[in-house]
Formats: structure tokens, C-alpha cells, sequence
């Protein structure tokens, strides 16, 4: 099973992040021609933790156990703070909503997810944590520059949203030619303040 954990959005984030995405998307088009990013649908926004690939259906348990038994921190609130760009330099690969607030908290959440994997045999990132939610990844072959990700309408003006971090989860990723299934296995609740 390909896994991995993620904070899932509410549906009003989701849907005001979603009509950015659409508007970029009606924008990308008189001004290349070809969809410039492979854009993410509306019901697959969300805050990626931890990916965890590729784990053996009979070790499945043993995760949801050992993630059970993270030391969490209070629900965490946060908000959508405008446009990010992945890589920090050269082409961009990733198009993504920032987020700000409670940052620190969500960090401690992170590191806390990244001390259990560990034990259970999954090394840490390599690359430092960045709380985002992947709006789109660039297409293969197309070398795109800052400037013009930014001039697209609905990412110049990502909205303001705030939210509540109530609950983490275990997800399944299934890829299909029509694009990516996300599938709940598990959901671990943030103690409430």
C-alpha cells in the first residue's frame, strides 16, 4: 500500500483554495496554449506530513498502533498565507498555498510523527519541514519561472482561510490514469485546548 500522513483540510478551505486552482487553471491556457501544472482536485487538498511509500499490508497494524501513541499537541490553528513555489531556486516544480499561524505547534507535530517512523524503520526527510498544500506540480518538460506562476490569476491573490488542525491521518494513495484516490486508514485526533 502506498501511505502517507496528512492533515485533511475542511471543505471551506478546500473550496476557496479549489477556485484559486480553477482560476489559474482558465488563466494558464490563452497565455500557453497547454496546461502548464498538473493541478490537484478540490478532494485530494491537503497538508502532507510525512510520505511513507510503500508499506507491507501486514505492517499496517503496527503502524496505526505506534502512530496512536504520539505525544500530540493541542489542535493547532492555522491559516492559508498566499503563494509558495517549490524548488526556493531555479525552475518551478511545485505550486503551493502557504500556511502560517500556529507553526510551531504543527513543527512539534511533525518532529513527534518523525521520531515514530523512525522506530518503525522509516528514515526522516532529508529536506527541512514545509507546511504547504500542494496547489499543482509543474509538468514534466515545461522549465517555468517564478514571475510568470505569480501572474496567474487565483495564485497573484491565494486566500486568507483559517482552520483548525483537529485530527491527523493515515491515508492510502492509489494512482490511476485519472489521478491520484486518497483513502482514509486511520485518523488520529489532536487533544482538544
Amino acid at each position: 500500500m502506498r501511505l502517507f500522513l496528512a492533515i485533511p483540510l475542511a471543505e471551506e478551505v478546500r473550496r476557496a483554495l479549489a477556485a484559486a486552482v480553477d482560476r489559474a487553471h482558465a488563466d494558464e491556457i490563452p497565455h500557453w496554449g497547454d496546461p502548464i501544472a498538473n493541478w490537484v482536485r478540490a478532494e485530494n487538498l491537503h497538508v502532507t506530513l510525512k510520505f511513507l511509500g510503500e508499506v507491507a499490508e501486514a505492517d499496517v497494524e503496527r503502524l496505526v498502533a505506534s502512530l496512536s501513541a504520539v505525544r500530540s499537541p493541542e489542535q493547532i490553528e492555522l491559516y492559508t498565507h498566499g503563494l509558495e513555489l517549490f524548488p526556493p531556486r531555479g525552475p518551478v516544480r511545485v505550486i503551493a498555498a502557504a500556511l502560517n499561524g500556529d507553526i510551531d505547534r504543527l513543527i512539534q507535530l511533525h518532529r513527534e510523527i518523525e521520531r515514530v517512523c523512525n522506530e518503525l524503520g522509516t528514515p526522516p526527510d532529508r529536506r527541512p519541514f514545509r507546511p504547504h498544500v500542494t496547489l499543482g506540480r509543474v509538468r514534466r518538460g515545461i522549465h517555468i519561472n517564478r514571475q510568470t506562476v505569480e501572474t496567474l490569476d487565483g495564485l497573484s491573490h491565494i486566500p486568507r482561510v483559517n482552520f483548525t488542525v483537529s485530527e491527523f491521518v493515515l491515508m492510502q494513495s492509489l494512482l490511476t490514469p485519472a489521478g491520484s484516490i486518497y483513502t482514509p486508514i486511520a485518523r488520529f485526533p489532536l487533544p482538544k485546548k
